[in-house]
């Protein structure tokens, strides 16, 4: 009887483990945006555009986004992380090769005993880094270099990125430009595009 008894008991532990649901994942949002960088470095591999930070229970995020990364580019990307804890006076700092493991060391002196998560994201251009939230302090910033090739000076830098800090006020400028589409060269050309656009070249409704 008490076999059976300890039995259940485990099996109702096990059932009411089973119902906590896991945390769900929360994509990248503007609210995470702290910087916006202009396209301004010759390399496009080495263009930081933007970059987020993200702070949940378990893990400190930190993606950069540049303005075209693929397999084939040579590149590395360097963030120097600072926080109000361990790394006050000489940052964590994370190099990440175009490709193979990153390498992170601390500047003082010294290899890290963790490696963190990266993530490159060649369909959105980003690089993601996560790091153990345990590991790092309750607020930090981060300095960002990108260079291109084996050169020793970044091509593009974005400093002073600070997890507490609000979005920036101004969002990015967008233009949709077409060409081709809808040719006219006149007041009168473009009434009978866009008629024969929408009612068909007999000029009736199309099906």
């Amino acid at each position: 009887m008490r076999r059976i008894l300890r039995l259940l008991s485990c099996l109702s532990v096990l059932l009411a483990a089973s119902c906590l649901q896991a945390p769900q994942y929360r994509p990248w949002s503007y609210a995470d945006l702290r910087l916006l960088d202009p396209a301004d470095a010759v390399s496009p591999a080495a263009d930081i555009l933007a970059v987020y930070t993200r702070t949940t229970p378990l893990s400190v995020g930190i993606r950069v986004d540049l303005l075209d990364i693929s397999p084939a580019d040579n590149y590395t990307v360097e963030a120097y992380l600072f926080d109000n804890r361990d790394y006050r006076e000489a940052p964590l700092v994370i190099s990440i090769p175009a490709y193979g493991p990153p390498r992170m060391y601390w500047r003082a002196g010294g290899q890290a005993a963790f490696r963190p998560s990266v993530t490159r994201n060649y369909l959105l251009d980003a690089i993601t880094i996560n790091l153990n939230r345990a590991l790092i302090g309750d607020r930090f910033r981060v300095d960002v270099f990108a260079y291109s090739g084996d050169s020793d000076s970044p091509a593009d830098e974005a400093c002073d990125i600070r997890s507490d800090s609000l979005p920036p006020g101004s969002r990015a400028p967008l233009l949709l430009e077409f060409w081709d589409a809808f040719p006219a060269v006149t007041p009168a050309q473009a009434l009978r595009r866009w008629d024969g656009a929408h009612t068909g070249p007999p000029g009736g409704v199309t099906a």
